[in-house]
C-alpha cells in the first residue's frame, strides 16, 4: 500500500507493475481537502492516490463503511424471516416430492413439537394418523393443491434446534398457519456479528436485531469522508499534540487507519511495516 500525489502517481503506477507483475494493482483516491489547494494556473487539488497490491488470495476487509455512499439511509433493523412454504417455479409436490412432509404443532403454545419424514409421491396425506393434541400441517394450499416445503426434514430439525424456525401467524380466514425460518444468507449475517441474538421466545426461537451499522460491503475505490482531512485530523493534530515539532505534510489518522483496517481488519496477527518511520 503506497500513496503519492497526483505529480508522480503515473509514474508509481508504472514502478509496481514493474516491481510487483504477480500483483492485483488498484488505485484508491482519497479527498484529503475539500476545500481545495491553490497551484498557479492549475484546478485546486482536493485528493491523494493509495495503490493497492494485492498477491495470491489477499482480498480486501468487508467494512461496515465503503468510504464513499454519502447519507445513507438508516438500517432497517428488522429482520426477514423467510415462508417455508414454497411458492414459484418447482413449488409442486411432483416437482420436489421429498419436501413433501408433515410438520407437527401444538396450537395453544404456538410452538413446532415435530417434524415427519417425507410421504412417497403416491401415499394420501389424509390417511397418515393425526398426533394426539396436536396439528398436523402439510404444504398444502388453500386450493387444495399439493406443494412442498423449502427445506427437507432433517434441515428444518436442524433449524427448530438453533432457535432458526418457528411457527408464524394463524390466518383466521383461511384458517390456515404459516411456518417461517431464516434463510442462510440471514445466519451468515448473524455469524458475522450484523444481525444480534438479543433473546429467545417462549417457542425456543431467537429473538434478533439486525445492527445499527446496517450489512458490510466492500471499500470503494474513491474515499469522501470528512475524517479523511488531512488538514483538521493531520497538520492541526499534529501541531497540537507536538507543538515545537515540525512535521510536514501529515496525513488524516484516520485515513491511515481505515486504509489499515481495508487490508488487515480480519488479520489480528498482521505486520504492518511502515518503511518511512518517524514520517508515517
Amino acid at each position: 500500500m503506497v500513496t503519492i500525489d497526483e505529480k508522480e502517481y503515473l509514474r508509481l503506477g508504472l514502478l509496481l507493475e514493474q516491481t510487483y507483475p504477480e500483483a492485483r494493482i488498484q488505485m484508491v483516491t482519497i479527498v484529503t481537502n475539500p476545500n481545495g489547494v491553490a497551484r498557479g494556473a492549475e484546478l485546486a487539488r482536493v485528493e491523494e492516490y493509495a495503490f493497492f497490491c494485492f498477491f495470491g488470495r489477499s482480498a480486501p476487509s468487508p467494512l461496515y463503511d465503503n468510504f464513499l455512499d454519502q447519507g445513507r439511509a438508516k438500517p432497517n433493523r428488522k429482520v426477514r424471516w423467510e415462508w417455508l412454504l414454497r411458492g414459484g417455479s418447482n413449488s409442486r409436490r411432483v416437482d420436489r416430492p421429498n419436501l413433501f412432509y408433515p410438520i407437527y404443532i401444538d396450537e395453544k403454545n404456538r410452538r413446532i413439537v415435530e417434524v415427519g419424514e417425507s410421504l412417497p409421491i403416491d401415499s394420501d396425506p389424509t390417511a397418515d394418523p393425526e398426533r394426539p393434541g396436536l396439528r398436523t400441517l402439510w404444504p398444502i394450499r388453500a386450493s387444495g393443491s399439493h406443494a412442498n416445503w423449502r427445506t427437507s426434514p432433517d434441515y428444518l430439525r436442524d433449524l427448530l434446534s438453533a432457535g432458526h424456525a418457528r411457527l408464524g401467524a394463524f390466518d383466521k380466514a383461511s384458517g390456515r398457519w404459516s411456518v417461517l425460518y431464516l434463510g442462510k444468507a440471514q445466519i451468515r449475517r448473524i455469524d458475522a456479528g450484523e444481525i444480534e441474538v438479543v433473546g429467545r421466545a417462549a417457542d425456543g426461537s431467537v429473538l434478533l436485531e439486525a445492527s445499527e451499522l446496517g450489512p458490510t460491503s466492500t471499500p470503494k475505490t474513491v474515499w469522501n469522508r470528512p475524517q479523511h482531512s488531512a488538514g483538521e485530523y493531520g497538520s492541526r493534530m499534529i501541531r497540537a499534540m507536538l507543538p515545537s515539532r515540525e512535521f510536514p505534510f501529515p496525513k488524516s489518522l484516520y485515513a491511515v487507519e481505515d486504509a489499515l483496517k481495508t487490508i488487515a481488519k480480519d488479520k489480528p496477527d498482521a505486520v504492518i511495516l511502515d518503511f518511512f518511520a518517524g514520517s508515517g
